[in-house]
Formats: structure tokens, C-alpha cells, sequence
């Protein structure tokens, strides 16, 4: 029944339904899965990233980091040196290496490289500095995009650019270890207001204990190594010549600034995985891909959204283009100022060069590349964490690369807990509680890091069986069985605007960019004991098609271009979806059903390709072990987004879709940008949809009676999706105990949360 939401929002969306009625594509051609159906071009991983701003204390605006004054007493200059030279005789002990610019690197008890006074200010930073609930704290592997990040932040907490007039950006938001703990200074920061902005290189492990308890904000920045590690080389050379050779072997042997510089990122990483709420891990190439969404994003996380009139009047965007590396390298201070750093004075203009993503194929061999990527891989093997070293993304073989992807991805999904599925191949648990087979996992975890939402999509999501089919007719590509499978990656940002997504994706699933892009989300439930997995035993291995004189991956008749509308559709649940489509503000169209209806027709789908017992099917259904499953938490997470976001999601329920199709569809309409206009009323356009996109009239055209539609690697019969459509179809397979036992669960599911899914309230829509 997905299905006929897809119709119905394609031709609203194309006021008409002449490709439906022609009969020359079936819906899931129209709006196919973004998992199973679309191959892809190269990786672009765009992730939209929410940034919160706060007024900052006065004393961060001053030009110079007023810490640099003297302490206030002799005692305590005396006592802070007595402290220094303690750390200084201890940190003399330490192992030592020789380090990139031929200064001896100290060797951190936690194992990680700088030179000996960044380790004596660590160390007193880690015993003196106490965070703040509301403090925020900047933390990068040196030359990551730090600069950028600073005057990004600053510039979103100010609500504004006048102080990178005057100010560099390191005076702006000094480094912790190198400006503010240094000479011998313990620096009293309690006095300062909150909140409070730092910076720091230190990696995660040896940060006061006060960061992770306090429950303050972490941003972290982290950068492709072969750019980071050619940046490092250019800063060094500024002050004494470097042999690349030889940095690139202490590189990769992890002896540089504040590295090893995979465990710097994969402390950070495991952290924002532990507690992504109070650790926000962003990538240089995410942020240079699209800086306003992660700019939304930082602000949404730090706590200081862009309001919808700061949006409008462009202050979100101001700040991006003032905060570009071109305009910033060409302010006065930057390019003649300078800064003290520890004891040094260093020119500000050394902190801007060229800034460009994959800069390292003019300064690198082939084998130093390698090594980087082969050094990254297995350091990340075993993690969700994928870094544009690790696939080359934009290199020649890069359909070589997403194999890659899925490969790593397959074995951490090996690792999870499975459950039987009564269908003849075993279900997959994802790590935000959701069933699927593995490859599904696969594809919705490829897709988590991978998709980019637009402020302009739509994307269409159901539960499985719940009217997907009727509402990509009524509006239309669907995610994760038909896109993001057979090994691909595809680049959908080519795609026209707006784009329409369909999917079945759980909404704690879904990336994040959803939400914070105000994407908009159409979500149709329906009755349980009525529904649906058409995914999962569809999955295969990857395929290779050579054209053109290029590798790809999958069926090339779905290359990019055959897409003809910018909708997208997916069964993954909301928290698993990308992260850019909460941050663009794309728009989503949640469809749900009586959930004994969605059971029914989950029952009857599956029953076309295995035998399976309906006693069985129940208890597993109300088990939540079925594809996309629990089905209550896949409609909770699309019905707490909608609560929070009435804009952004549309959440709509199969049984009111059939009772009033044409008012749901001008609303339908109205809320993707694309209403019907008076003319178009009156001339019917909208009722010619209606009638054309009824579940008689689709089942008839040919294309649905014998056309099929390649899920994955399987062409499967368009049939198979047009079965019944009728609201209480239930009670002719369900025995009253069964519909009992559904109705109790949601009963004890939805209690409290306002949602009116209610057994009563279904009954008699059905009667």
C-alpha cells in the first residue's frame, strides 16, 4: 500500500499521471528505492551538521587572550612555576622520538606524540581546568580545518562577522595548550560567564575527566590524513625545510603533533558514537561540501539555531561567506598580523593556504598515498567510521572504493545480533533496534553516511506494506532496496530539485540531515495486521557491468539519468536516516496503517515466495521481529519527528488517505510546495489523479500486470505489490485473539503519546 502514496505524490507533484497511465514505468521506476535500485557515480559523504550558538563573554572578543596578563599575586606566579617545573622534570622521563621539524617529540602516558611543552600544558590543563555543563569545546588533529571551524563557530555564536575585521581568529578562540595554558600560567577560568568557547589539539583520552561528566559540547573536526598530512608539511616548511619523505614515514609511524593521528580521530569517534548528543563528529570534506548545512547543523547542536527569520533574511549564509577561506586570507590582520604562540611570534597568514579537498594529488607519490589509505583502512577496520582516505573517492576506480565500503560495512554487520524470520533467511538487528536482513542493514548504514539532503526533497516513508506503491503514484525514487545496493554509492546531488525519497527506514535511522535540512516527511501507517517487507531476500552481492570504459556496480539501465522526478523512498526508520535531511530541511511524508491491515499484507507478500505459518508470523510481528521492525517504534519515531516538526513531516495514516484521498492529496500537495491552483481545481486535475491512481485502475495498466521491477539483483513481478487495499481486511485471516493481542501491544506502545492510532478508532474506520 506504500505503494499508492508514491502514486499519488507523483502526479501531484507532475499534475498528471501520463507516465502511470501510459503504462511505460512502474511506480518503483518512478520513485525507486534509494537502497536497492540507483547506481552511483562516485561517493560524495556529505553529512549536514547542527551548530548551537551562545553569547560569548566579553573576554573572548578581546584581541589579546587577556589570560596573557600576569597572575594576580607573586604567590600564585610562584606556585603556578613550582607546578610547571614539576610537569617539566616529569615529562623528561618520557620516551622521546625525533619529530617532523627536528625537535624531539615527548611521548604522552597515553600514548600519544608532542613536543614536551604541549605535553607539560596538557597535563596541567587535564589537573586544572574544570568544564562546565555549558562550556563548548573545539577539538582537531592539527591542520583539519581548525581555522575555519574557529571563525565559523565564533561568527554563529556572535550572530555575527565585524570582529574578523580586527581579530584573528586565533585571538578570537585561542588554543588551550599553546596560548591560554602556557609560561607558566594557570589561568582561573571560573570567574568567566558561560558559556564558554576553548580549543584544543588534545586528543579525547586525555582531556579533563570534567569534559565527558559535565555533559558539555564537544565539536570535533577531522580531516582525509593525505590532505591533513600535506598541510602539516607546507606549515612546517614556513619555518624550516622538511623533507617530505621522511615526514611522511614519522607520519604514518604516528610520531607528528598530538598523533598518532587515526587514534586522535578514533578517540573522538568512539565517543560521539558512545554519546552522540554531547560529542558532534563532522569531516573536513562534509563541511567544504556543504558548509551552510553543517553550519545549521553546529548551530542546532551548540544550541543556538537559526531561526526561520534569520534564515530568511540570510544571516547563516552571510556568515559562510565571510567565513570562506578566500575572503578570510585576504583580510588585513590575516595577511599582516601576527599571533604569540607559546613564546613565538608567528605570522597569522601561516594559518592560510590553499584549503582545497584532495590537495594531496599534487604533493604525493602513488605508494605514499597507498600507505596512508592501506595505514587507514586497518585502523578503521571494524568501525562504521569511513574517512574519503579510506575510499579515494574521487579517484578513477571509485566504483572499486564502494565495494570497499560494503565490505567493511558486511563485517561489522556480522557482529550484530540476529533473529529468526519465519521467511527463510535470517533478520539482522541494527544498533538503533530495528530488524532487517544484513544487506538491508548494509544498504541503511551506507545510506546513514553517504545521502545529502536538500532543503528542496521529499522523502516518502512507510512502514513495509502500509500504501508506499498508492502514494509514490500520488506524488515519486525509493532509498534503501533500489539506490544504495550492489556495492553503490550514487551520487543523487546532480538530481533536479525537488527530490522525492521514499523509504521504510525507522526514523531514529535516518540520517541526520533530515531533520536539521527542514526536508519535508510524508509518513503513511496503516492498520498492523495488514502488511509488508518487499526488501530483504531481494539482496545480493555486487555485480560488475563495464560501459562506457567504466566499472559500475549493479543494472546500468539505472543510471542517474533515467530518473525522471526527485522524490526518494525508503522503509529505514527515522533515527537511522542521514543526518543531512533533519539539518537541510527536505521534506518527509510519513504514510502508517492499522497495524493488523500492515500484518495481513506483510503476511500475504512474503507468502508469494516462502511458506509461511500465519501463527508463526503473528507472534514474530508482535515480537517486533519483521523487516523495518518493531512496527510501534518505527511509527513512534516518524510520529515524535512530526510532533516536533509539523513543517518538515507530513504524518498521515492509510485509513485517512482512503477515506478522503482527494483532500489528503491537496494537502499532500500543498505541503511539498507543489498546491493545485484554482484552474487546476476546477479543470479536475486533482480528481483525474485520484481516479487514476485508485488501486483498481493502477493493478489494471499493463505495466503493473506484467511489467517487473529489478530489486537488487532480481527482477520482481510488479503484481506482486496490488493485492487488496481494503481498510479491515484483517478480520477475514486474523482470529480474534490475534487482532486482541495487536491491539493490546499498541495500546501499551502509544499511551501518552498523542498519537490517535487508536483499536476503537480503527475499528470503525474499517466498518
Amino acid at each position: 500500500m506504500a505503494h499508492w502514496l508514491k502514486v499519488l505524490l507523483n502526479s501531484a507533484l507532475h499534475c498528471g499521471t501520463h507516465d502511470q497511465a501510459g503504462g511505460a514505468q512502474s511506480f518503483h521506476q518512478l520513485v525507486p528505492f534509494l537502497e536497492s535500485q540507483l547506481e552511483y557515480d562516485w561517493i560524495k559523504e556529505k553529512i549536514h551538521c547542527s551548530l548551537t550558538g551562545v553569547l560569548l563573554d566579553s573576554f573572548f572578543m578581546a584581541p589579546s587572550f587577556r589570560l596573557s596578563s600576569a597572575p594576580e599575586s607573586a604567590d600564585e606566579a610562584t606556585a603556578h612555576k613550582e607546578i610547571y617545573d614539576q610537569l617539566r622534570r616529569v615529562a623528561e622521563t618520557f620516551p622521546s622520538a625525533p619529530s617532523l621539524i627536528g625537535l624531539p617529540c615527548s611521548r604522552h602516558p597515553d600514548g600519544w606524540y608532542t613536543f614536551t611543552n604541549g605535553v607539560v600544558s596538557s597535563m596541567v590543563i587535564k589537573e586544572h581546568l574544570t568544564a562546565r555543563a555549558t562550556d563548548i569545546f573545539l577539538t582537531t588533529f592539527p591542520k583539519s580545518g581548525t581555522t575555519w571551524l574557529k571563525v565559523l563557530l565564533y561568527s554563529t555564536l556572535h550572530r555575527g562577522t565585524d570582529e574578523l575585521v580586527a581579530h584573528s581568529p586565533h585571538q578570537l578562540v585561542p588554543f588551550l595548550e599553546s596560548q591560554v595554558f602556557v609560561n607558566d600560567r594557570i589561568p582561573d577560568l571560573s570567574s568567566l560567564s558561560s558559556p564558554r568557547l576553548f580549543m584544543t589539539h588534545i586528543p579525547s583520552q586525555s582531556l579533563p575527566n570534567s569534559v565527558a561528566t559535565s555533559g558539555c559540547k564537544v565539536v570535533y573536526l577531522c580531516r582525509d590524513p593525505k590532505d591533513c598530512f600535506v598541510s602539516l608539511w607546507h606549515f612546517w616548511n614556513r619555518f624550516m625545510p622538511w623533507d617530505i619523505d621522511e615526514a611522511h614515514r614519522q607520519f604514518c609511524d604516528g610520531v607528528s603533533q598530538f598523533g598518532p593521528f587515526w587514534e586522535h580521530i578514533l578517540g573522538y569517534w568512539r565517543w560521539h558514537v558512545e554519546k552522540p548528543n554531547q560529542v558532534l563528529f563532522l569531516t573536513y570534506e562534509e563541511l567544504a561540501a556543504d558548509t551552510l548545512g553543517q553550519l545549521r547543523r553546529l548551530a542546532e547542536f551548540v544550541g543556538c539555531p537559526f531561526t526561520t527569520e534569520e534564515q530568511k533574511h540570510g544571516v547563516d549564509r552571510n556568515i559562510v561567506e565571510a567565513c570562506a577561506l578566500e575572503n578570510m586570507s585576504g583580510l588585513e590582520v590575516n595577511r599582516s598580523g601576527t599571533i604569540t604562540i607559546v613564546d613565538s611570534t608567528v605570522p597569522n597568514n601561516t594559518f592560510f593556504r590553499r584549503g582545497v579537498v584532495g590537495d594531496w594529488r599534487n604533493h604525493l607519490t602513488p605508494e605514499m598515498a597507498r600507505r596512508i589509505d592501506e595505514i587507514t583502512k586497518s585502523k578503521f577496520k571494524g568501525t562504521t567510521l569511513f574517512m574519503a582516505s579510506s575510499s579515494t573517492a574521487e579517484a578513477a576506480d571509485g566504483t572499486t572504493s564502494h565495494k570497499e565500503i560494503h565490505d567493511q560495512l558486511r563485517q561489522v554487520v556480522e557482529t550484530f545480533p540476529a533473529a529468526v524470520s519465519g521467511i527463510g533467511q535470517p533478520y539482522c538487528r541494527h544498533p538503533d533496534g530495528w530488524y532487517m536482513s544484513r544487506r538491508g542493514v548494509v544498504s541503511a548504514m551506507a545510506i546513514k553516511r553517504h545521502l545529502m539532503a536538500r532543503t528542496t526533497d521529499v522523502f516518502i516513508t512507510t512502514f513495509p506494506k502500509s500504501g508506499t506503491t498508492w502514494l509514490k503514484a500520488l506524488i515519486v525514487p525509493f532509498l534503501e532496496s533500489q539506490l544504495f545496493v550492489n556495492d553503490r554509492i550514487p551520487d543523487l546531488s546532480s538530481l533536479p530539485e525537488p527530490r522525492l525519497l521514499t523509504t521504510h527506514i525507522p526514523a531514529q535511522s535516518l540520517p541526520d540531515s533530515i531533520a536539521a535540512s527542514g526536508s519535508k516527511v510524508v509518513y503513511l501507517c496503516r492498520d498492523p495486521k495488514d502488511s509488508e517487507a518487499r526488501l530483504c531476500s531481494l539482496y545480493t552481492d555486487e555485480r560488475y557491468v563495464t560501459t562506457g570504459g567504466r566499472t559500475t556496480y549493479g543494472p546500468t539501465q539505472m543510471g542517474l539519468s533515467y530518473i525522471p522526478v526527485q522524490l526518494l523512498t525508503t522503509h529505514i526508520p527515522a533515527q537511522s536516516l542521514p543526518d543531512s535531511i533533519a539539518a537541510s530541511g527536505s521534506k518527509v511524508v510519513y504514510l502508517c496503517r492499522d497495524p493488523k491491515d500492515c500484518f495481513v499484507s506483510l503476511w500475504h507478500f512474503w507468502n508469494r515466495f516462502v511458506s509461511w505459518n500465519i501463527d508463526v508470523a503473528v507472534r514474530q510481528f508482535c515480537d517486533g521481529i519483521s523487516h523495518f521492525g518493531p512496527f510501534w517504534e518505527h511509527v513512534l519515531g516518524y510520529w515524535r519527528w512530526h510532533v516536533e516538526m509539523p513543517s518538515q513531516v507530513f504524518f498521515l495514516t492509510y485509513e485517512e488517505l482512503a477515506a478522503d484521498t482527494l483532500g489528503l492529496l491537496r494537502r499532500l500537495a500543498e505541503f511539498v510546495g507543489h498546491p493545485f491552483t484554482v484552474e487546476e481545481q476546477e479543470a479536475g486535475v486533482d480528481r483525474k489523479i485520484v481516479e487514476i491512481c485508485a488501486m483498481e485502475s493502477l493493478s489494471r495498466l499493463e505495466v503493473n500486470l506484467s511489467g517487473t521491477t529489478d530489486f537488487i539483483e532480481k527482477d520482481v513481478p510488479n503484481n506482486i505489490f496490488f493485492r487488496c487495499g481494503v481498510v479491515g481486511d484483517w478480520r477475514n485471516y486474523l482470529t480474534p485473539e490475534m487482532a486482541m493481542k495487536i491491539d493490546e501491544i499498541i495500546e501499551i506502545k502509544f499511551e501518552g503519546t498523542g498519537l490517535l492510532f487508536h483499536p476503537q478508532l480503527l475499528r470503525e474506520k474499517g466498518e
